[in-house]
């Protein structure tokens, strides 16, 4: 999650050089994870689970939510499995573990710990998020948005495990034929729709319209895993065919343009009476709804379409926009670890905080100014602690490895081009 890509010619990965698209990715997923929960306490109808709810609300932020949800973490995913399998190229199996305890396993339990002890003290609805007895160990803690570090650090084991098994008890040439027929796929317009039925299936095992996320307890979801870990997967196998990556572009615009059809076309069954009524009931933005098994299943195919289709597209994307470093792209992906670990508590604090001023202003642009407020702010507050205190400390280095100050006389840190040669994740 937290390393640059390399940018592998037809033949194969070369160390040398970067892909900088995948650094703009990482940088923008990040970010709309950030996004998505700034916007949470502004959406209409308002969102049960979240606790903060501010009086300025608006449709459009429903709207903008319901089209986010479906591929941010599904891209997270596909992210996370290129980067674990690009770090284990560059170490043991043994290694690849050890990194990714250090480097996720330690980070989880602190700021896990972290937020239990904090959440208990916080102001207004946000001490719902808090355990009954605000110690530690938790008891009955959510793992709040640190659930996907927990995820990712069991999915990794699993992968490993599987492709250290395979080779032994799979024929070679068994392999190397279905590498070569995934690889083949990439260039093909229909390349999105091969993982549909598995991940449709898993949703449907799942019950609801949409995966599981946030689980209530530190115990993880199995099928949660299990639908997130294709994903991982997919990934994974990606960094395999990396020489195939180019290949993403030619149909990206049209990729993306035909999921956002099908996530508008997939809204029309959890409206009520299938019109676009902003009501509170029933609540589209929910995972699961009381809707006609036909109609889940309608809107459980379309979801994972709609994934597919965006997770493909903005790879192809990002591929043919950002062929060249952008500093400034680059150091917010250097820093997008340190913004997933600390960004809730700014932003619950200021979405509580600026809900209690001007309370009467209820109009959805109140809600606009409030949201931008939040954004600015909470941005502001963990780029700027980003840089002094963590990019070029032991804590930085634990979270993406060591980073050389810039030269004298260039302060700006966006401005200085780290060395291409990073350690592994």
């Amino acid at each position: 999650m937290t390393r640059a890509a390399e940018a592998p010619p037809a033949s194969g990965p070369d160390r040398g050089q970067r892909l900088h698209a995948f650094d703009a990715l990482r940088a923008a997923s990040i970010l709309g994870i950030f996004l998505w929960h700034a916007g949470l306490a502004y959406s209409d109808p308002p969102l049960r689970f979240w606790p903060v709810e501010d009086p300025a609300r608006s449709w459009t932020f429903a709207f903008g939510l319901w089209f986010t949800r479906g591929f941010r973490l599904a891209t997270f995913f596909v992210m996370s499995g290129f980067f674990g399998r690009l770090a284990l190229t560059r170490t043991t199996p043994v290694g690849f573990l050890g990194q990714r305890l250090l480097r996720i396993g330690v980070p989880f339990v602190v700021t896990l710990v972290a937020y239990s002890v904090w959440l208990p003290h916080a102001p207004g609805g946000i001490v719902r998020l808090s355990p009954a007895s605000g110690l530690w160990p938790p008891q009955d803690l959510r793992p709040l948005h640190l659930w996907f570090l927990e995820s990712l650090l069991i999915i990794s084991a699993v992968v490993l495990l599987l492709a250290l098994l395979l080779p032994r008890v799979l024929p070679a040439g068994l392999l190397a034929a279905g590498r070569a027929w995934f690889g083949a796929r990439f260039d093909r317009g229909w390349a999105p729709l091969l993982l549909v039925p598995v991940t449709v299936a898993i949703l449907r095992s799942q019950g609801g319209q949409f995966p599981r996320t946030s689980p209530s307890s530190l115990v993880p979801d199995p099928d949660a895993l299990l639908y997130f870990g294709v994903f991982f997967t997919f990934g994974w196998l990606l960094h395999m065919q990396s020489g195939a990556l180019q290949r993403l572009c030619r149909h990206a615009w049209s990729w993306i343009g035909a999921g956002l059809l099908v996530r508008a076309l997939t809204l029309i069954p959890l409206l009520p009476d299938g019109r676009p009524a902003w009501a509170p009931s029933p609540h589209y933005l929910e995972r699961s709804i009381a809707v006609s098994d036909g109609d889940e299943l309608l809107v459980q195919i379309g979801t994972e379409l709609y994934a597919w289709l965006m997770v493909f597209g903005l790879m192809g994307l990002f591929l043919r926009l950002f062929r060249r470093e952008i500093p400034v792209l680059r150091w917010i992906a250097d820093g997008a670890y340190w913004l997933y670990l600390v960004h809730l508590a700014p932003v619950l604090l200021l979405q509580w905080a600026l809900a209690q001023v001007a309370p009467e202003a209820v109009s959805p642009g109140a809600a606009w100014l409030r949201f931008g407020g939040v954004v600015v702010g909470s941005l502001a507050v963990i780029l700027v602690s980003y840089e002094l205190l963590v990019r070029y400390t032991p804590v930085g280095r634990l979270l993406h490895g060591p980073r050389r100050r810039p030269a004298a006389g260039r302060s700006a840190a966006w401005r200085w081009r780290p060395p291409d040669a990073d350690p592994s994740a």
